[in-house]
């Protein structure tokens, strides 16, 4: 079996595209949904750190954790905007109404942010 200058050359083209193609194996994670555990929505807590926590989605690299008062459309200030690898994260937060939201990313994917509310005393 005789192989072309041009065959070589083709076939490491396509084995480097492959390989250099990480979109190509990245899961596609934008049909999931961020499970939060803590803090639940809704509730009222006093001041001080907080930790809120969420279950880990598969295929994910990192999570955006945003925490915005009183909300996230009505916006005063945004509290806390950060990207994170690990599940959970804990913040001081001061007497207010706030919303918080986390959603899940790989290089070419994202989930939807899942968004809930927190009153703090």
């Amino acid at each position: 079996m005789t192989f072309s200058i041009k065959n070589i050359i083709l076939t490491l083209v396509f084995v480097i595209t492959l390989i250099g193609c990480e979109s190509f194996f990245e899961e596609d994670i934008s049909d999931e949904k961020v499970l939060v555990l803590a803090p639940v929505d809704g509730v009222t807590v006093d001041a001080g750190t907080i930790k809120f926590s969420w279950e880990a989605i598969s295929g994910t690299d990192e999570y955006k954790f945003q925490v915005a008062t009183p909300t996230f459309s009505t916006a005063t200030q945004i509290v806390e905007d950060t990207n994170i690898t690990e599940t959970s994260i804990s913040i001081k937060l001061e007497k207010g109404e706030y919303e918080w939201r986390v959603k899940a990313m790989n290089t070419e994917h994202e989930t939807p942010f899942t968004t809930y509310k927190i009153t703090i005393n």
